[in-house]
């Protein structure tokens, strides 16, 4: 069977009806770009240290947590605390962005963030004792990469109450 031939009325037609033309398209790339560095966050920062610390005994960072003054499982209990906190933000990323007007999951997952950035300073100190000047650094490098997703969930919050607050403004006046 041969494919239809369409004249370049019925292409702008079906183009303007395709699934993949978002109506809003900036705000749809935004999301899925905050999709990505969410789901990257999680995955990079969160659940593969708790994975490391779990199932590569003698790994750098089951190391750096054994020289903890705390036990390795709360370290891991903590990472995968935090990984459960991020979970509704990306949850509502992909799945419902009818739902992101609740500020919730963000806030949380900027919670999740300054938390994890706090762990990888935990460990970074610990590592000290090692003294494995590149691992110290890397840990750094991840308290301030944790730090800069903390930083654009606050920046998208505080921006959101910003834009309701002037939106108030102009409804009372």
């Amino acid at each position: 069977m041969a494919d239809p031939i369409y004249n370049p009325e019925q292409v702008k037609r079906l183009a303007t009806r395709a699934p993949s033309l978002p109506r809003d398209q900036d705000r749809t790339e935004v999301r899925i770009l905050s999709a990505i560095i969410t789901g990257f966050f999680l995955f990079a920062w969160l659940i593969k240290p708790v994975v490391y610390m779990w199932t590569v005994k003698g790994s750098a960072i089951w190391k750096a947590a054994s020289a903890a003054s705390m036990p390795n499982w709360i370290i891991a209990a903590l990472f995968v605390i935090a990984a459960l906190v991020t979970l509704p933000h990306l949850f509502m990323l992909v799945f419902r962005p009818d739902l992101l007007h609740c500020k919730l999951p963000r806030k949380m997952a900027g919670y999740a963030a300054g938390g994890a950035a706090v762990l990888w300073l935990y460990l970074a100190v610990n590592v000290l004792s090692t003294r494995s000047a590149g691992l110290i650094w890397l840990y750094l490098g991840n308290m301030l990469s944790c730090l800069a997703v903390g930083y654009t969930y606050g920046f998208s919050v505080n921006s959101q109450q910003l834009r309701e607050r002037i939106n108030d403004e102009k409804v009372s006046n």
